[in-house]
């Protein structure tokens, strides 16, 4: 079951940044569509997060899940079934209430009839009826228009309405079925569900996935155990934030290390292609621990990668929109994520730097001497942009033989037996005589923090980026 578990956040994660960039490409005409269904993937991760790290009863995750499916996709009801055997689907969660039957309606006849009645069980055998259907065969399912008038129990006056449409998609990871999301009546009254209805709940289906698979694991699994599992899951969630490899030119070179305390990194870096001339590097570090924490860093990556094409001449104007965002999920959770960003330009070898909380910038030019950039700017998540929050920035010109790094603050708050800290001076002394090799003088950096710290055990993650001309 644990190595089932770590491909599924590594399979929602690869599918959240695909589902993005899809939609921030789509034509002129879609743009209004793409950012609202955008903000709507957005908005469900953060609910996700936040009632992960709220709630330890996941059976409340799973209704929080449901209630996000059904804002996002503007349902009255959503009815999510996991597999409870190889032949059988049960209810989990739903948002909203089906429509209560006319007593009038003819079951023989009305085709709409047996569908909403297929779907009135907490149980329901593989294959039988449409959501059976779907969960046999992984196909989506849309119908609109139904023929058939309903009595809605909640209205006082006891007027008819009209079932619009119903959907439903599969859940699956890694190829592997999960369960299925039902959804029946848009909250409009005379709207069907759309084909685009039904392409915002297949991409939210792999999310809805985790917490089912989260579900199953909690309630099966000891206390020590869910412990165990959950610094698991974290662990693969930080590691499939990382890209496999670094991107190569024939201008620059680029290395970099993550080096995790436990199990558990909330520490992050990325290599983002803006476009054929621009090179986004970046390094972040997240408060708390657990899955909150890399769910955290999950969120800020999809949003960075999601608009940083809107604000590749802007990077204060990024930092902004990404605090407002995160403060607005995150503020009364006391969440907050450091980053530092780096613009790289191929076509005149400039650099902008940027940071919100972060550690410095160490430059160190072709003759040794180590410049340290640390333009003001502070942590995302901690207060809005009505605040007055403000982001400087810092360009120059990437000189040949010049070395940048950038380095979270494991690396300088590393303790030995002493409780003395590395720190920027000792970092700053071994960054002027590391080799012009990135890869070398990564290992080396990271080597010197290991001999100042000697026998004391690490207690932070340390992640640096190294980047040489």
């Amino acid at each position: 079951m644990s190595v089932y578990i770590l491909f599924c956040l590594l399979a929602v994660l690869i599918g959240l940044q695909a589902y993005l960039w899809v939609i921030t490409g789509q034509s002129l005409q879609h743009e209004k569509r793409a950012v609202s269904d955008r903000e709507e993937v957005v908005e469900f991760l953060s609910r996700f997060v936040n009632s992960i790290a709220t709630s330890s009863d996941p059976r409340s995750w799973m209704r929080e899940i449901a209630g996000s499916v059904s804002n996002a996709i503007n349902a009255a009801n959503v009815r999510i079934y996991l597999l409870d055997t190889d032949s059988q689907l049960h209810l989990t969660a739903q948002a909203g209430s089906l429509p209560i039957l006319a007593e009038h309606i003819d079951f023989k006849t009305s085709k709409a009839t047996r569908l909403l009645e297929q779907i009135g069980h907490d149980h329901i055998e593989i294959g039988d009826g449409f959501v059976g259907e779907v969960a046999l065969t992984g196909e989506n399912y849309l119908a609109g228009v139904l023929d058939i008038t309903t009595h809605s129990g909640s209205t006082a006056n006891g007027r008819s309405h009209a079932v619009e449409s119903v959907m439903a998609v599969p859940m699956s990871i890694n190829e592997q079925r999960i369960g299925v999301i039902c959804a029946v009546n848009k909250r409009d009254k005379h709207k069907s569900f759309t084909a685009d209805d039904l392409f915002l709940l297949s991409t939210l289906s792999s999310h809805v996935a985790i917490g089912g698979v989260l579900t199953q694991v909690y309630e099966e699994m000891s206390e020590q155990q869910r412990i165990l599992q959950e610094l698991l899951l974290a662990r693969d969630i930080q590691n499939s934030l990382l890209p496999e490899a670094a991107p190569t030119s024939d201008n620059f070179e680029i290395h970099a290390i993550n080096q995790a305390a436990l199990e558990v990194s909330g520490d992050y870096y990325d290599f983002i292609e803006v476009d054929d001339d621009l090179l986004l590097v970046l390094i972040a570090d997240a408060s708390g621990k657990g899955i909150p924490a890399c769910m955290f860093t999950a969120m800020c990556r999809s949003f960075v990668r999601s608009n940083v094409e809107r604000y590749k001449d802007d990077l204060e104007g990024l930092l902004h929109e990404l605090n407002g965002a995160l403060f607005a999920d995150v503020a009364d959770d006391g969440k907050f994520i450091t980053i530092a960003l780096c613009l790289i330009d191929r076509r005149d070898n400039t650099v902008e730097y940027a940071r919100a909380g972060h550690t410095e910038l160490l430059i160190r030019s072709a003759e040794g001497e180590v410049m340290i950039i640390s333009p003001d700017g502070p942590a995302l998540g901690l207060l809005p942009n009505e605040f007055g929050v403000d982001f400087d920035t810092f360009a120059f010109s990437w000189l040949p033989d010049t070395s940048l790094l950038m380095y979270t603050d494991g690396i300088t708050e590393a303790l030995n037996e002493k409780m003395e800290e590395f720190g920027l001076d000792r970092l700053v002394e071994t960054w002027k005589e590391v080799s012009a090799n990135p890869e070398t003088a990564a290992h080396q950096v990271l080597a010197a923090v290991e001999a100042h710290a000697d026998s004391y055990p690490q207690t932070d993650d340390r992640t640096l980026v190294i980047l040489s001309r």
